[in-house]
């Protein structure tokens, strides 16, 4: 800093003039830095938000002209697939010719390639020009370079080159961010095609047999009860013949189960066309095969009938329908003839519902069949003696609460990077007096619908509570997770009893976990939205079952206090050979880790899929791989063993 302190012989005058230029300088100074920063945050403000790269260079474009300095200028950007440059944009289009040739004259000698790699910016001459490179990067990510032609090489303020600099600089940050966002938003893109495009099909399996491409079971069924409520209304009659193929078993052992499904096919066609020719009424409303023909399971064909075919009654139809199938079927370099048993039973002179309507004609089926084949029988009340209905089987149910024929099997969850035991899932299993086991599957809907999962899913709770106790009491601290039904879960009293057990047995709360699937979760928002708050209150974990095969919405996940997500087996068992089953598991699992949940994979039975879950960064499996539901003994045996050991499991699965 100069030296202002007036000399002996220096006048008053000069030396306050001094002073005062001293001071308008500083001033002039301040005000310079203070524009800078004024239009660095400016620039920032207003490029932030941008959508594409073009709005974040025309509003960039807005400051960079307030430089007076600058004249022409603009943007060369690199593409990341090819790697080479290109002017990107301009601020004015006649700019752009003269600005090319200032670019590739500087690729020639060499000016561009040391501005790609250098962070200071400095005034060149080229083409006769003052030219100012200033390159365009973050920090390992180098994204281009600003050319300017400016009004002189020695004429630009150092205070707008600093102004210059910094706005590049946030312009950097913009176009780095706004193509972060784009591939982001294009990897979005692509896995929620992924989903909706698994959700169709998954859809489309629930549906219709992937088989024959008739309905499913449950969709024929969903078909007949809007026909049974048609016909009500309108004061019809609805017969369903349920048709079973005789002797199907030898054509699968004889020729292969290849060569026994194209048989299911054919058969399938020739009931589609037929039953259309015979029903005026379908062919008159345009009825397609959904309404009339469904593979009901296996070798099983259910059809329906109107009343208004009274050209011909069930017995001529059923008898066209034996001439038609009795044509050779072409299988195989063979030509094969096909007979079939049937039951048949009507609405409403056998039944005025759609679940006893099948059960009736299942029964007449039974007995036909039981007569020799190659017959049909239609269903009379005496048959239900000989048969199990659905009331006799509510009645066992209750029985077996009882009688405690219900039995608990646990099946380990295991951590798959240690090989701990971290967590248990309850599974009830019933096995009636006579020894006879009754698969899941065929008594939880039936105890559902009448009511009956209640005190059976009150009693599940109560033994998985009695289980933990004994866990502890043996030095085991694993939680265990109970499936929970949509009706026991909208119990008013559902916390007031899950709290009773908890403390009668002495059971931590956060040692039982609940298990609920995605409909259980939205069949009412507000009062689920209650209770999980409570249970969140309390301790108590919730996972979701099944994730991915209900709503497949991941809204919930955000509004809802849930802790796991239960990735389902039908993902998990393709993870290695299907990609998309892959890409779904994978963003699965980002997805619960992104929102602070984990994830256990359901169904994981071999090496190759845990390998696969561990990379993606899930950390616990159930499935065969590590154990099979046990019981308690089995359970006692297994942890006190502790043979979870993940390297030995290929030469020596558990159980």
């Amino acid at each position: 800093m100069r030296n202002l302190s007036p000399p002996s012989k220096r006048s008053n005058e000069q030396f306050l003039q001094e002073r005062v230029d001293y001071l308008e300088s500083m001033e002039r100074w301040h005000l310079q830095e203070f524009d800078v920063l004024a239009g660095i945050s400016q620039i920032q403000e207003d490029i932030k938000n941008c959508s594409n790269r073009k709005e974040i260079l025309q509003k960039s474009a807005a400051y960079l002209d307030r430089i007076p300095e600058m004249r022409r200028y603009g943007f060369c950007l690199i593409n990341e697939r090819s790697a080479e440059f290109s002017l990107d944009w301009v601020n004015h289009e006649e700019s752009k010719h003269p600005l090319q040739c200032v670019m590739d004259a500087m690729i020639e000698n060499g000016d561009f390639g040391w501005a790609t790699k250098s962070d200071r910016s400095e005034v060149k001459t080229v083409l006769g020009q003052p030219i100012i490179l200033i390159r365009i990067a973050v920090p390992d990510k180098f994204l281009g370079i600003l050319i300017a032609e400016v009004s002189s090489q020695t004429a630009f303020k150092k205070h707008h080159q600093r102004l210059l600099t910094a706005a590049v600089q946030h312009i950097a940050y913009a176009l780095h961010s706004q193509r972060l966002y784009q591939q982001i938003n294009v990897q979005n893109n692509y896995l929620e095609s992924l989903i909706d495009e698994k959700t169709q099909q998954l859809e489309h399996a629930s549906n219709f047999d992937p088989l024959t491409n008739l309905p499913s079971r449950s969709s024929f069924k969903q078909q007949l009860e809007l026909s049974l409520a048609r016909a009500s209304r309108n004061n019809e009659s609805i017969t369903l013949i349920l048709l079973d193929l005789d002797f199907f078993k030898r054509v699968n052992e004889g020729l292969g189960h290849a060569n026994g499904d194209e048989l299911l096919r054919q058969v399938a066609a020739r009931l589609t066309k037929n039953l259309r020719d015979y029903d005026p009424v379908a062919r008159m409303n345009g009825a397609s095969h959904q309404d009339l023909v469904c593979h009901y399971g296996g070798d099983e064909f259910c059809l329906l009938i109107s009343d208004k075919s009274e050209s011909e009654n069930i017995n001529q139809i059923l008898e066209r329908l034996r001439t038609s199938l009795s044509r050779p079927f072409h299988i195989a370099n063979r030509e094969i003839t096909q007979s079939f048993s049937a039951g048949v039973a009507s609405f409403p002179e056998h039944s005025i519902n759609a679940e006893q309507l099948i059960q009736h004609a299942d029964i007449a089926l039974y007995q036909a069949k039981e007569q020799g084949r190659g017959k049909h029988l239609i269903y009379n009340h005496k048959m239900q003696q000989e048969s199990l209905s659905s009331l006799t089987i509510s009645s066992k149910l209750h029985q077996a609460l009882e009688r405690e024929e219900f039995e608990m099997y646990y099946q380990p969850q295991v951590n798959m990077i240690d090989s701990s035991v971290v967590g248990l899932e309850a599974l009830i299993r019933w096995k009636d007096r006579d020894g006879n086991r009754i698969p899941p599957d065929h008594f939880i809907p039936l105890a559902e619908e009448s009511g009956l999962i209640v005190p059976i899913g009150n009693w599940v709770i109560e033994q998985a509570c009695k289980q933990v106790n004994d866990l502890l009491d043996k030095g085991f601290h694993i939680p265990i997770a109970v499936n929970i039904s949509a009706r026991q879960f909208s119990q008013p009293d559902f916390i007031e009893r899950l709290l009773s057990q908890l403390n009668r047995y002495s059971v931590p709360h956060h040692l039982l976990e609940l298990e609920l699937t995605e409909r259980v979760v939205m069949s009412d928002i507000e009062d689920t939205t209650q209770t999980l708050k409570k249970l969140e209150t309390l301790g108590i974990k919730v996972s979701i079952d099944d994730f991915g095969t209900g709503y497949s919405s991941l809204s919930y996940l955000k509004k809802f206090p849930i802790d796991v997500i239960k990735i389902d087996q039908a993902f998990v068992s393709d993870v290695t050979t299907n990609s998309e089953d892959a890409a779904i598991v994978s963003a699965i699992i980002a997805m619960a880790e992104s929102l602070g949940l984990e994830t256990v994979a359901e169904g994981v039975e071999t090496i190759e899929q845990m390998e696969f879950l561990r990379a993606k960064h899930c950390k616990i499996g159930q499935g065969y791989l590590f154990s099979k539901p046990l019981s308690r003994e089995q359970l006692d045996q297994y942890l006190s063993a502790k043979t979870t050991d993940l390297t030995a499991l290929q030469n020596n699965p558990v159980l």
